[in-house]
């Protein structure tokens, strides 16, 4: 059972503690201790229908009455969405600013729970063997696993705007950690340990391109021609990608106003630049 009667009145300290043990029993499935997703949807669902019955309600005196609890359920519920990944269903802006009006006495919803403590703007580079320490006898596993989860899952998304193919194949490897976990195969302690690695491997994919002497740019492109074609994986092929590149930039800078046209300019210089470095026709339909 968790007291949460005097929650306002707590250091920053104790409050974080008691937040977090708030979220990890809900994320947690009583009978085996996993992750209990159906759980975590059903607060999130049931906490939202409370608050704006509450919003109804008030001012009554009798909707005063109970304050303090709507205020800590809106605390974990913001926590819940800022800390694991949920469906956007659950997220409203109207809820948004209330929680910021209700958490009140300088208590700030999306510093309840810090996870990542001590650490400014987390990312993957903290996932280290430190940090596998750091958490290796806390009791709040759930709730660092789906907190790991969230900050893999959003740089992952994120830098597959960019290039699908390096990072596809590794936002996949997550989802089956997390499945293993779900499905009892590994315990709490071992998934972690392989998020772990898996941001050591996010880490190693994003520095492959510099290696190569390539911006960003020029590393997704040379993944999606290069996928699958060994051959191709030489410095001829790096300086090829680099020509697209520059002619892609060449491209956009022109003031278009048909994005058809400018796409279909951009298809044609590139089929064009592919066959004057001798790739054939049928590899070039392939691309």
């Amino acid at each position: 059972d968790i007291n949460y009667q005097d929650w306002k009145k707590l250091p920053s300290d104790k409050l974080n503690e008691i937040f977090s043990k708030a979220v990890n029993s809900l994320l947690t499935d009583l009978r085996t201790g996993g992750i209990d997703n159906e759980k975590k949807k059903r607060f999130l669902e049931i906490s939202s229908q409370l608050y704006k019955l509450f919003s109804l309600a008030m001012p009554h005196s009798q909707a005063n009455v109970i304050r303090n609890d709507i205020e800590f359920f809106e605390g974990v519920r913001k926590a819940i969405i800022k800390n694991t990944l949920v469906d956007p269903i659950y997220i409203d802006k109207n809820t948004e600013t209330a929680i910021r009006n209700l958490i009140t006495k300088g208590i700030k919803a999306e510093g309840v729970i810090d996870i990542f403590a001590k650490r400014d703007r987390p990312n993957i580079s903290i996932l280290d063997e430190k940090f596998l320490q750091d958490i290796k006898n806390s009791h709040l596993k759930n709730l660092t696993i789906e907190a790991i989860r969230k900050l893999l899952n959003d740089d992952l998304r994120m830098k597959m705007k960019t290039n699908l193919f390096r990072y596809q194949s590794l936002l996949k490897m997550l989802e089956e950690i997390i499945e293993e976990y779900e499905n009892n195969i590994i315990n709490s302690s071992k998934v972690i340990e392989k998020l772990i690695e898996l941001a050591k491997e996010i880490r190693k994919a994003q520095g492959a391109g510099e290696e190569l002497g390539l911006t960003a740019e020029e590393t997704a492109f040379y993944d999606a021609l290069s996928v699958g074609k060994k051959s191709l994986k030489d410095q001829g092929f790096k300086d090829l990608v680099k020509k697209i590149v520059k002619t892609l930039r060449r491209d956009i800078a022109i003031d278009w106003t048909n994005h058809e046209i400018i796409k279909a300019r951009i298809r044609a210089d590139v089929r064009l630049i592919l066959l004057q470095h001798n790739i054939s026709l049928g590899e070039v339909d392939q691309m």
